[in-house]
């Protein structure tokens, strides 16, 4: 690669990093501490014991943590693709219908958040009973939180697939 190549992309580099901010997009690099990562932890730590509870069969706290917009996402890990609250809410009730006990917690988290936009990845481990046979699971997850009316929600949530759920 030539000298004069390098110093372009490194120029363009510069000039990109100097205006971002400037047209209110994120920076490269989005803080992953602060009063905003704290509150998001709490949220995280409410919608871990939600998930919780719809497992034992309650899918009321989840409602709570989440957005009840039109445009929010859950890819959970059934597989299905879900779009607006009215699915997804359809969605947490019956997965609180089939009672599969078991618990999950998240671990290896790391939170990216900005004044109203925050996005978590980690990983989701535990276990279930689906049929009467135990199921462990250890699978990723990343959630997407949006600031509404002063509180963190869920507007979206993607997981890999258990594969035992989505047969």
């Amino acid at each position: 690669m030539s000298n004069r190549w390098v110093a372009l992309c490194s120029a363009f580099a510069l000039v990109l990093a100097a205006v971002c901010p400037a047209y209110g997009l994120p920076p490269a690099s989005p803080k992953r501490d602060g009063p905003e990562q704290a509150a998001v932890r709490k949220v995280l730590d409410r919608y871990m014991i939600a998930l919780n509870t719809v497992l034992a069969g309650d899918a009321d706290p989840m409602k709570d943590v989440w957005s009840h917009a039109d445009d929010i996402t859950y890819m959970g890990p059934t597989g299905t693709v879900l779009n607006g609250w009215k699915e997804i809410e359809k969605s947490w009730e019956f997965q609180a219908g089939r009672k599969l006990g078991g618990k999950c917690q998240g671990s290896d988290i790391s939170i990216f958040a900005g004044k109203d936009l925050a996005v978590v990845v980690y990983l989701e481990k535990g276990n279930l009973n689906l049929k009467g046979q135990p199921v462990d699971f250890s699978i990723r997850g990343t959630t997407t939180f949006r600031l509404e009316e002063g509180n963190w929600k869920v507007i979206g949530h993607h997981t890999d697939i258990i594969p035992a759920l989505a047969k």
